[in-house]
């Protein structure tokens, strides 16, 4: 598959019921993120299709993001995930995973940079990126061979854990 033939989905969860009981919570689901920002036109230059979606922002989440699962089939899908948002973020990639043909699922932010032998036990992820992601994920979306690229955690066809 060319690199101008591949779709990619990157998720913001839902951040509301994570914070609805802390002192941040005025201000943390209304806070636009700024990681999708900062992949995107790494993405876009690379020829890649991006859709963001902020489930911050979608008053039905779980149907918003059925509907654009659907409606723009993704390739590969992109979520960031703190520690906080672990649950969910099982919850969306419940969803992703009923996908047919189910698309590549990678995740980065704070949770999988600083355990990314943790995110892959407990997420149903194929690839965590650890660190900046904006260059790592058009590399790794383009790359046949996971073992050459920098800065991402994955398991290999052994089941083996393998961080680069």
């Amino acid at each position: 598959m060319n690199e101008t033939d591949q779709r990619i989905l990157l998720i913001h969860p839902p951040s509301r019921e994570i914070y609805s009981r802390t002192v941040i919570r005025e201000g943390a689901p209304a806070s636009p993120p700024l990681w999708p920002a900062v992949i995107s036109p790494s993405l876009r230059s690379r020829g890649f299709t991006v859709r963001f979606l902020d489930l911050n922002l979608a008053r039905h989440p779980k149907s918003q993001l059925v509907g654009m699962l659907k409606s723009f089939r993704p390739d590969a899908v992109g979520i960031h995930c703190t520690t906080p948002h672990v649950p969910a973020v099982k919850n969306l990639l419940a969803l992703v995973g009923q996908l047919s043909p189910k698309p590549r699922i990678l995740i980065g932010g704070p949770h999988p940079s600083a355990l990314p032998r943790d995110t892959l036990s407990e997420l149903s992820v194929d690839i965590a990126t650890t660190g900046e992601g904006d260059d790592t994920l058009a590399e790794v979306l383009n790359s046949p061979d996971l073992s050459q690229a920098k800065g991402i955690a994955f398991r290999d066809t052994n089941g083996e854990f393998v961080q680069n």
